[in-house]
Parts: structure tokens; sequence; C-alpha cells
């Protein structure tokens, strides 16, 4: 790897720089290194001598790493955020859609039976977004947790529940 490089600098006959890992022989540890180097080249393009420096870098490299992981954890955890807000807006639009059309079915509404049909609806509506705001905070609530409790879930029944809320009677 160095050595082609290196190689490759004097084919090109230009200053050669890489960072790379180095295992030291004295205790096993691996060590950040940059190498810079500048060959002396005769008049025939030959190398005749290089001129170099090794100096450890693994304090910076491994400050570096820190950050970039530091990064990668900011940028899933930005978008599960987005991914939240998303779900969030859904959620609360559809519901003051809902509750909106149903506020309007009432005030046209011709008969007592129809307004009383409307109210009927209209707190259901209020009970269902009451339900998402709660499933919300307990969304909120868990991502804040160290300890996530699990909890089975009746699926059919949760498939039941959504099926009758959007049933129209």
């Amino acid at each position: 790897m160095v050595s082609n490089a290196a190689r490759e600098a004097i084919k090109a006959k230009s200053n050669f720089t890489a960072s790379y890992i180095i295992r030291r022989l004295s205790d096993g540890k691996e060590r950040w290194v940059n190498a810079v180097s500048a060959y002396n080249f005769n008049e025939h393009g030959r190398a005749l001598s290089v001129f170099g420096t090794i100096q450890d870098i693994t304090q910076g490299k491994l400050l570096e790493l820190d950050l970039h992981a530091s990064y990668q954890v900011a940028q899933e955890q930005n978008s599960r955020l987005l991914n939240f807000s998303y779900i969030v807006s859904h959620n609360l639009r559809m519901h003051a859609v809902n509750i909106k059309s149903l506020l309007q079915l009432l005030s046209d509404a011709g008969t007592e039976e129809e307004r009383t049909e409307f109210l009927t609806w209209l707190s259901k509506a209020s009970v269902q977004l009451d339900e998402t705001l709660h499933h919300l905070n307990e969304i909120v609530a868990m991502q804040q947790s160290l300890n996530l409790k699990k909890e089975e879930l009746q699926l059919w029944a949760a498939i039941d529940k959504v099926a009758d809320q959007l049933r129209v009677e």
C-alpha cells in the first residue's frame, strides 16, 4: 500500500503524502501516522534520494473518527425526527379535517336528529384525536426511556378497531 503509493509518486515526480495505520512492534498498539516525503531526481528523472517525516496523528484521527460517529448518530436521529414529524403532521391533519367536516355538517343539519347524529360523530372524533395525542406522547416517552417495556400486540383487535373508526354508520 505505502510502497505502491511511493512508486506512483516517483513515477509522477511528485511528493508523497499518505496517512495510514501502523502497528508498533514494542506493544502491538495501532497508531495512525502521516508520512510526507520529497524526492530528489537527477537530470534523467531517476530518484536519487528521499527526505521525509512520519508524524503520529493518532489523537487527531481518533477525534476525527469520534466526530464522524457522532455526526452519523445525529444524522440518524434527525432522520427519525423528520419521519416522526411527518407522521404527527399527517395524524393531526386527519383529525382536524374530520372535525372541521363534522362541524360543517352539524351547522348544515336540517333536523334535530341529524344534529344529534353529527354530535355523536364529533364526540367520537374528539376521542380519536385524544387517543392519537396519547399515543404520540407514549412514542416520545419510549424514545426517552432506557428501559423499554414490550407489550404484546393483539393485531386483529387493532385492525378491528381501525376498521370500526373508518366505518360510516
